[in-house]
């Protein structure tokens, strides 16, 4: 057992103390128990008995468990105001975010997920933000919300953003205004930062952004992220010949150019995730570029993921190609390639990228 929680890990895993095992969260207690009796388990000095507790603030006291009967343990563990099941917290979750009026279709299910792990008592409060703010690209508000407070979007019925989110607090929210409040304070704030960070961007058109990418470092071996938008750019054009569709290699040649930019903005500075679907916004707000060059600058670095969308233009896909051969033959060429154990430039996630397009 020692061993099997020595091993896990998580994407934040850290040492507390002078403790050597690596861990999510502070070991504070180990409840082990095979049949009544206590397995003698110890972790870094910390022994294993037969007492646990219930929610830190709405039931801290400690609860003597008998056996390992885990109907029993879930409901003692129930009655102190804990949800044992991951699972349960997010099916408790998604109910009242859906009395709250969430649309069920626009919900986060990735987000639940997080928040299930977060809290032991989940309770969605309401709060909400001025009206101004919907000033904002939805991307950036959703991603903020997300981001900064785990927090959901609220819609209108029209699936227009409403000026409100859903937080998911650990608590019965007896004081339901006083953690309200809370929440509005932070999300207020954040939202002025951000606010702050698409006034700032708006200010310099994408185009103008494109030569301090030779300030951004792609790889050592392989140059600057311009150094890369030039080779991708003329190898979006070469495809687009190849394809039979020269008439799409004006549009790939310029998202190719621009499609690195929004590196250099603050909000994608504030938002890494939001790489991409900046630089589209960006591109139709501030530079009025052509529709099909703001779809292949997001639609680049598409599919993310094997669960992610394909290119939804003919130009999105061929720079989306283009760009992943790139970075493919790029590493490989200078013995950066992926092994049995490590894939650090994700060249395997690329080449299964480059297989869906083609496949499609």
């Amino acid at each position: 057992l020692a061993g099997m929680l020595r091993r896990l890990r998580a994407p934040k895993s850290m040492r507390w103390d002078d403790k050597p095992t690596v861990f999510a969260r502070p070991i504070r207690r180990l409840l082990a128990l095979y049949g009544a009796r206590v397995v003698p388990l110890d972790i870094d000095g910390l022994r294993a008995g037969r007492v646990t507790r219930g929610h830190r603030f709405l039931s801290p006291a400690p609860i003597s468990v008998r056996s390992a009967d885990y109907e029993q343990l879930r409901a003692r563990l129930l009655a102190a105001h804990v949800i044992l099941e991951a699972g349960a917290r997010e099916a408790e979750i998604v109910r009242q975010l859906l009395a709250h009026g969430a649309r069920e279709e626009r919900i986060d299910r990735g987000l639940v997920r997080v928040c299930a792990n977060l809290v032991e008592w989940p309770s969605v409060v309401r709060g909400a933000f001025p009206p101004a703010m919907l000033e904002l690209p939805e991307a950036v508000l959703v991603t903020a919300l997300k981001k900064h407070q785990r927090s959901f979007c609220t819609y209108h019925d029209d699936g227009t953003l409403a000026p409100g989110f859903l937080a998911v607090a650990n608590n019965d929210l007896q004081d339901e205004e006083l953690i309200r409040g809370g929440y509005e304070r932070v999300v207020v704030a954040r939202l002025a930062d951000a606010r702050f960070f698409w006034t700032e961007d708006c200010g310099k058109k994408l185009a103008a952004r494109v030569d301090a990418l030779t300030h951004v470092t792609f790889q050592e071996k392989l140059g600057s992220y311009y150094d890369k938008s030039v080779r991708v750019r003329s190898l979006a054009e070469y495809l687009a010949a190849a394809a039979g569709r020269e008439e799409l290699a004006p549009a790939v040649a310029r998202a190719a150019m621009l499609s690195r930019a929004d590196l250099t903005t603050a909000m994608v500075f504030e938002f890494p995730e939001l790489q991409g679907t900046m630089g589209r916004i960006y591109a139709r707000v501030v530079d009025g570029e052509p529709e099909d060059v703001c779809a292949a600058i997001e639609e680049m670095y598409q599919p993310r993921g094997a669960d992610d969308a394909l290119r939804a233009t003919p130009a999105g896909a061929l720079l989306s190609v283009a760009d992943k051969i790139d970075s493919i033959a790029g590493c490989c060429a200078v013995g950066l390639g992926p092994t049995g154990s490590a894939d650090p430039y994700a060249l395997r996630r690329q080449a299964l990228g480059v297989l869906k397009i083609i496949a499609r």
